[in-house]
């Protein structure tokens, strides 16, 4: 059974950069530290990874959440060769044996989100950011009977790979594939991926959860439409609701909506299962959770897909939400809520329209496809509005410091009014660094963006720290900056 959470879930945890890992950074890994790769289920592959699902959607929509810095560099998860013999420790396989990627680790039967397969011949394909000459990959697969809901250890796993693809200490090309064998099995399972790098003692690891559909006979007389992915948690009040759409636009005679009605069900994993429960409940052409298949819809602890009946004449359905403003915040109290469009507070402009407690459409999917959001659409994460300043435009927590400006619902500037700052002196970092400087330097957005590489003198910011780069062309990552980046300023 699935215990409903009752109590908040821990922040996200974020690498710390040492400069005491100089010296064990300089031996002997110039090389390896520009090989990465990752396993995608993009252009023809069955699968993606659990870290690949942290940053990028599967075609349904349906991706990682609470992933933890990996969601940065899903190409990165390395650790000692040699499994099973050797290799990272029980308990950490998904992350190799790094706590930079320790959120990989957690396992249960509804953590994840799934790629369904089917048993017999599959295409695995690598896309490597920064191939480099390979030894062998090798998969293994969880035993029939493992513990879906233990952490992944040696012993849940059949140690005889299924499939094993010779390298030949060449380099792979960017987009590789292997033709695997597939053992049977049923239900929920995890294959493990390994690349053995050819010159040096490390080797990639990528845990794939699949889901096999027992004979592979998918009733099709359901369709996933949408996701719901609880990436913040509400306040008692707050309104989370679907917007369903047909070929005319939104109908709203489909919408159900659920308030939030205790601090409990605010909990982010709590209100998607509540929310697709109640989708369950009132709609006869919609459906949320776990799809056996047939007729049955499992409402989850997490992400939830969301389901159209064939034939329904519906199209999509989207996530939206309405967010009751803290009552202590002085900048949008009850009194300025009246309707009188002067009553804003001092140090906004006065923009008119919508008052500061107007509901904002939050983001459903991370970097979802057409049409993208654009100049001016108000999104709001974690209870924080952002205003996109660039189209078209996809939201992520990690790209709202590029791609889009801190606001409030009515689209006035949150924070950076003078006359609304708290004391502050002429510097006013936002950043909250000593180092006023530092917020003129851009922050990196994608780590390993293909052409887009660094050059020698380039500056980039990582938890408030400024590192100018040595090398070139080069990457950020927190695990290389002793050896690529050097601790700076913006001066």
């Amino acid at each position: 059974m699935i215990l409903r959470k009752t109590k908040l879930a821990s922040a996200i945890k974020l690498p710390v950069l040492n400069s005491a890992l100089m010296a064990i950074a300089l031996a002997g890994m110039s090389s390896n530290a520009l090989s990465h790769g990752y396993v995608e289920a993009a252009d023809g592959g069955v699968a993606s990874a659990r870290g690949t699902l942290c940053k990028y959607a599967l075609d349904t929509g349906e991706m990682n959440v609470d992933c933890g810095a990996v969601q940065w560099e899903p190409q990165s998860i390395e650790g000692n060769e040699g499994f099973p013999e050797s290799g990272p420790a029980d308990g950490q396989i998904a992350s190799a044996g790094d706590s930079s990627w320790s959120e990989l680790n957690e396992q249960s039967s509804d953590r994840w989100v799934k790629n369904y397969i089917s048993s017999g011949w599959q295409t695995f394909k690598w896309r490597f950011t920064a191939n480099h000459v390979t030894r062998d990959w090798k998969y293994y697969i969880t035993k029939e009977g493992w513990n879906p809901n233990a952490v992944l250890t040696r012993d849940q796993f059949d140690l005889d790979p299924f499939c094993e693809v010779d390298g030949n200490y060449e380099q792979p090309a960017v987009n590789t594939t292997h033709e695997c064998q597939v053992p049977e099995r049923e239900g929920y399972h995890v294959i493990l991926a390994v690349w053995d790098v050819g010159d040096t003692v490390n080797a990639f690891y990528n845990v794939i959860d699949v889901e096999f559909d027992g004979d592979n006979v998918v009733n099709t007389d359901w369709s996933v439409a949408g996701t719901i992915n609880p990436t913040q948690d509400l306040n008692v009040g707050d309104k989370v609701y679907t917007r369903v759409f047909d070929s005319s636009g939104e109908n709203s005679s489909y919408s159900t909506v659920l308030e939030i009605a205790s601090d409990e069900q605010g909990i982010a994993e709590n209100w998607s299962h509540d929310l697709a429960e109640l989708i369950n409940q009132e709609q006869s052409s919609i459906r949320a959770g776990d799809y056996d298949g047939s007729s049955s819809f499992e409402p989850l602890y997490g992400i939830n897909s969301i389901y159209l009946l064939e034939g329904s004449s519906l199209e999509s359905v989207e996530i939206g939400y309405e967010l009751i403003q803290d009552q202590d915040d002085d900048s949008t109290d009850d009194d300025n809520n009246s309707g009188d469009d002067n009553s804003d507070n001092s140090g906004d402009n006065g923009d008119s329209g919508n008052s500061g407690n107007s509901s904002c459409e939050a983001f459903v999917q991370q970097y979802g496809g057409d049409p993208g959001y654009s100049i001016g659409d108000v999104v709001v994460y974690d209870n924080v509005a952002y205003e996109s300043t660039h189209e078209p435009n996809w939201w992520s927590p990690s790209a709202a410091p590029q791609f889009w400006n801190e606001t409030t619902c009515d689209g006035s500037d949150s924070g950076s009014d003078d006359s609304s700052d708290n004391g502050s002196d002429d510097s006013s970092d936002s950043n909250g660094g000593d180092d006023s400087s530092a917020v003129s330097c851009p922050e990196f957005q994608q780590p390993y963006a293909g052409d887009s590489a660094y050059q020698v003198g380039d500056r980039v910011t990582f938890s408030g720290q400024v590192y100018i780069s040595t090398y070139g062309p080069n990457w950020w990552s927190p695990s290389a900056a002793p050896q690529y980046w050097e601790e700076s300023s913006c001066q």
